[in-house]
């Protein structure tokens, strides 16, 4: 089962883009509107143009994104939706919980725990909904939530 990264991220993607590309659209057809006649005739397709340039670009990031594959082997960070290469992953054997918490400042953080209950892995950058993590943990067998420091149990086959 692949966990996708939340919806408002993916829109951050887009938004960036057209921001970006319009941003980018006003300061070159600024600095070179003299290639275009001189005034400020270049907003009425300039803008626009980078803007759906902005757009695609958030696209094609939004096709790179990173999703969190569950299964009874383990899980792992995939690139392209969890159908690409694999950032980083934990066997089924090494991993005692998965949960998404708060930490330092508020900031929310997916753990991975080990059965002895030492971080294994703390992924600030790419984190999940913390109700789709839980229900794929279930749905795959997966430990949920911290473990229980002072006691270890083997993992369920």
């Amino acid at each position: 089962m692949v966990v996708p990264l939340p919806a408002a991220t993916r829109l951050w993607y887009y938004l960036g883009g057209v921001t970006a590309g319009a941003a980018v659209a006003g300061v070159l057809g600024f600095k070179l509107r003299h290639l275009v006649g001189g005034g400020m005739s270049w907003l009425v397709w300039g803008l626009p143009a980078g803007m759906a340039i902005g757009a695609l670009a958030g696209w094609f990031h939004d096709l790179r994104r990173p999703g969190f594959v569950l299964g009874p082997d383990g899980i792992r960070l995939a690139g392209r939706g969890g159908k690409g290469a694999t950032q980083w992953g934990h066997d089924r054997a090494t991993i005692g919980g998965i949960a998404v918490e708060a930490y330092d400042n508020g900031e929310r953080a997916l753990y991975v725990w080990s059965p002895s209950g030492q971080v294994i892995r703390k992924e600030s950058g790419h984190v999940p909904d913390a109700q789709e993590l839980r229900r794929g943990c279930e749905r795959a067998g997966l430990p949920w939530v911290r473990p229980d420091f002072g006691h270890w149990s083997p993992p369920t086959p």
